[in-house]
C-alpha cells in the first residue's frame, strides 16, 4: 500500500485534474468543435491509462517504479475525463433531437446510457482492478 498523505494527494488530483477538464471542455469545445474536443479528452483519457501501470506498449520508455508517474498519469487521465463527461452529453443530447426525438426525450436517453456506462463500470472495473 501507500501511505495515507499520498493518497490524499492522488485523491486531491484526481479532483484538480477533473475540474480542469470541465473548465477547459468550453475553451477547446469552441477552439476546435465538440468532435474534435471529444477525440483529445479521449487522447488524455487513453495516454493516462498507459502511463498509470507498466505496459509493453511503451516499450518500458517511461519508469513507473515510483508514486509520482502513476499520480500524474491519473492527473491526465481525470483530465480526459473532465473533457469527456463535460461534452459528451450535451453532444449526445444534440445528436438525438437533429434525429427528431423530443429534447426531454433525449435528456433521458442521455441519463439513462450514463447510468447504463456507470453500472458496467462498477461491475467491471473493481474485478479487474
Amino acid at each position: 500500500g501507500i501511505e495515507e498523505w499520498l493518497y490524499g494527494v492522488l485523491m486531491t488530483t484526481a479532483v484538480v485534474g477533473y475540474g480542469t477538464g470541465a473548465g477547459l471542455a468550453p475553451i477547446c469545445e469552441k477552439a476546435v468543435g465538440s468532435v474534435q474536443a471529444t477525440v483529445l479528452g479521449s487522447v488524455f483519457f487513453a495516454l493516462g491509462i498507459l502511463l498509470i501501470a507498466p505496459t509493453p506498449l511503451l516499450g518500458g520508455a517511461i519508469p513507473n517504479d515510483n508514486f509520482w508517474v502513476p499520480a500524474g498519469a491519473y492527473q491526465v487521465m481525470t483530465l480526459g475525463a473532465g473533457l469527456l463527461s463535460t461534452i459528451v452529453t450535451p453532444l449526445l443530447i444534440a445528436y438525438a433531437t437533429r434525429s427528431g426525438f423530443s429534447e426531454e426525450d433525449a435528456i433521458v436517453q442521455a441519463a439513462a446510457l450514463q447510468v447504463f456506462v456507470m453500472g458496467i463500470t462498477l461491475l467491471v472495473g473493481p474485478p479487474l482492478g
